[in-house]
């Protein structure tokens, strides 16, 4: 669904205890704009996706991957690199045992396309197995490498997505990290990788945000710098009951046609801060919302 031209965008913000909160679910990996990935949930007229970790991940098709090749940096006996990209939820890649982490995987599509993100399936069988913090790198030659999506995967078995913005690679390839530490074993059911989006990211190259409070050195433009690893954070108090909610307003400088709110929770491993209930608000003139 689209929306009318609007120049704020108001993001209120209930953070509530996990027990209490209305969390909301899903495995894609974004920024604001463009349409919500599966398990967004309509609020207000928008829809807000919950996120794992990276940047923007729009929707996409999944690239189809015959005749594509991957290797890894270490595989146990009968589980080795080609098992990520068969399309078997049953086969894994997996690391030996006490090998030191992060693993690399890396994919070879055999020939330049254009791609928008990383679609990583845990294994079932044993959850101290699934991949916790990971790093996206792509290439066109195989030697010089750019980084573009990092985070730390939630621990569950839901497919995840890492997306990032559209690019022209050849060779993708994935370090990761145990959830339970860097000397247990990766493994990996499937890894896929998505096409050019069907919907585009917004242009934040010259939005600004603003809190109702900040912690020291977590200002509310952390929330739009494209980095998963850092975050604006309300101001920590000593308070068992802070005053809610907290808020924070998007000024996108200039109408925008907007579809979709997704949001990336913080990525350190820390579980407070994070939203449970939410509402989301917009305005063409910061003052009606």
């Amino acid at each position: 669904m689209m929306l009318g031209p609007f120049a704020l965008l108001l993001v209120v913000v209930l953070l509530a205890q996990p027990e209490r909160a209305v969390p909301v679910e899903g495995s894609t990996a974004g920024a604001h704009g463009g349409h919500g990935a599966d398990g967004a949930v309509d609020h207000a007229g928008m829809r807000m996706a919950s996120v794992s970790a990276g940047t923007f991940a729009a929707r996409a098709p999944l690239l189809p991957t015959r005749g594509w090749t991957a290797k890894a940096d270490a595989a146990a006996r009968g589980h080795g690199a080609r098992a990520a990209i068969d399309g078997r939820r049953a086969t894994t890649w997996m690391t030996p045992r006490g090998a030191r982490a992060p693993h690399v995987l890396t994919i070879d599509t055999r020939g330049v396309r254009t791609m928008s993100g990383l679609r990583y399936t845990p294994e079932t069988a044993r959850s101290a197995r699934r991949v916790g913090r990971y790093t996206v790198q792509v290439s066109r030659d195989g030697r010089s490498w750019k980084t573009v999506s990092r985070g730390l995967f939630n621990n569950d078995a839901k497919v995840k997505t890492a997306g990032f913005a559209a690019t022209d690679a050849r060779y993708v390839r994935l370090s990761a990290t145990n959830v339970a530490g860097a000397r247990r074993a990766v493994a990996v059911a499937e890894v896929g990788l998505l096409g050019g989006p069907l919907d585009v990211p917004l242009d934040r190259s010259r939005w600004s945000a603003a809190a109702d409070s900040q912690d020291l050195g977590r200002a509310p433009a952390l929330a739009i710098d494209g980095d998963p690893m850092t975050s604006w954070h309300s101001v920590v108090t000593d308070d068992p009951a802070p005053t809610l909610p907290k808020a924070i307003v998007i000024d996108t400088a200039a109408p925008q046609r907007m579809g979709a709110l997704s949001y990336t929770p913080r990525q350190d491993g820390q579980a407070s801060g994070r939203i449970g209930a939410y509402v989301v608000e917009v305005s063409t003139d910061g003052v009606t919302y």
